[in-house]
């Protein structure tokens, strides 16, 4: 897509606690003004994961949103604005054994001023989905155990879902992902927490996303906040989605 004046950025997201939950530890962030959208899962069960993904939150708003439109949301740039989110909460577990350490994964897009493009980055199992002219694309792969199980052709019993290799705060290093992406008018990006991925696949997000006017995307989170509790999750359940306007 060429720069286009008359395109332009909208973003909604919706969260809820779930039926399980007595706290909310997802916590997502959207700031328009630098195309800066992401959303953090504080790692379950474990102590103070809603001050983590907050945490994580807040470390990527300073780093990034300061220098929004062109060059700002490079690999490098977002690989150590990451890095340095995980260095907070590695202070926040300090003492802390690790059954008790904080965690979180991260999801998130950096848009270009211009939205001809964006980087696409995650550490975890939150996702990131493009909706574009019919068709839904996933853009991540859980940093997990099964995912890694599944790449090595699914042999033998299969390892938990939940169990993740790569997170923020966890001890030992990580490697961020990052995908560089062209976008074009009428793009839909969702991003989501594993409350809502768990019960909704592939088919049942499409279905959703089809229906979604870009004018009124906060409705569109909603219903899909309330299909996914429908289906049963058991988890919180967070939604973002970005549209580039016609």
């Amino acid at each position: 897509m060429s720069p286009n004046a008359q395109s332009k950025i909208r973003a909604a997201a919706a969260t809820d606690c779930g039926p399980v939950r007595s706290r909310n530890e997802d916590a997502h962030l959207i700031d328009v003004n630098s195309g800066l959208v992401a959303l953090s899962d504080g790692m379950g069960g474990h102590q103070d994961g809603d001050l983590a993904s907050r945490t994580v939150l807040a470390m990527l708003f300073d780093k990034l949103s300061k220098t929004s439109g062109l060059d700002e949301f490079d690999p490098p740039g977002i690989d150590a604005a990451l890095r340095a989110a995980h260095e907070s909460l590695g202070v926040l577990n300090r003492g802390r054994s690790p059954r008790d350490a904080m965690g979180a994964t991260i999801v998130g897009v950096g848009i270009r001023s211009d939205q001809a493009e964006c980087h696409v980055f995650h550490v975890g199992d939150s996702r990131a989905f493009l909706w574009r002219r019919g068709d839904l694309r996933v853009l991540t792969r859980d940093h997990s155990a099964h995912e890694a199980w599944l790449s090595r052709g699914g042999t033998g019993q299969a390892p938990p879902r939940h169990v993740l290799t790569q997170a923020l705060g966890m001890r030992g290093t990580f490697e961020s992902t990052v995908l560089r992406l062209s976008l074009e008018p009428g793009d839909l990006m969702m991003l989501c927490s594993d409350g809502v991925s768990d019960v909704l696949d592939e088919a049942a997000i499409s279905r959703e996303l089809e229906r979604m006017d870009c004018q009124q995307l906060a409705r569109g989170c909603a219903t899909i906040i309330q299909a996914a509790l429908r289906a049963g999750t058991r988890d919180n359940a967070t939604i973002i989605i970005v549209g580039i306007d016609r």
